[in-house]
């Protein structure tokens, strides 16, 4: 479904063939955007993974993700002339008394920095590797009526429920906990 389709479910599901008041109309977009980002912070789904490649520098111990919409790494591989390496996830603190070091040689293992946007990567390379990277990122927000994504395709069912509840509860409508366990129903079934 498109953005445009989902927030005319929602205002159908409210107000049936009668158009919505003109505040309640205004708020369905934000409530749909609210609803992914909620299910995107819950969960890691396939539709949200990326892959990216970069190159860095020798004596570079970050690389950046340019990825604003960046949320968790699934996997950090380094790849020399021959082959390619996983390189492990440590806590920072691990990764800055390593660096201390000043240790060269093939990154085996990295944290992520959220204040530079960047993984920090031990041993301090040692010449040029490549980086392959497969992570986890937001959904930018919808604002087109022609606005699709992952969500949209796959979840719609489960945005249009939780976009309900929140019109109903923001309309003095306490009764939804029957729509939460169908939103509940619908992401279950879609887990399956």
């Amino acid at each position: 479904m498109t953005f445009g389709e989902i927030k005319n479910a929602v205002e159908k599901y409210l107000y049936g063939e009668n158009t919505a008041p003109t505040d309640v109309r205004a708020l369905i977009p934000g409530w749909i955007n609210k609803s992914l980002e909620e299910l995107e912070i819950g969960n890691n789904f396939n539709g949200m993974k990326v892959e990216s490649e970069t190159d860095v520098a020798t004596s570079d111990t970050y690389l950046s993700i340019p990825d604003t919409k960046y949320k968790e790494t699934v996997a950090l591989l380094v790849k020399d002339e021959e082959n390619s390496y996983l390189v492990q996830k440590k806590d920072t603190v691990t990764i800055f008394e390593k660096i201390g070091q000043n240790e060269k040689g093939r990154p085996n293992c990295f944290c992520y920095i959220p204040d530079r946007k960047a993984f920090l990567v031990y041993p301090i390379p040692d010449k040029k590797y490549h980086y392959h990277i497969l992570y986890y990122r937001y959904s930018s927000s919808l604002t087109l009526d022609t606005d699709k994504n992952w969500a949209t395709e796959k979840l719609s069912e489960v945005l249009i429920y939780k976009s309900v509840i929140k019109a109903k509860l923001y309309v003095g409508d306490k009764d939804v906990e029957w729509l939460m366990v169908e939103a509940d129903r619908a992401l279950q079934q879609f887990l399956q």
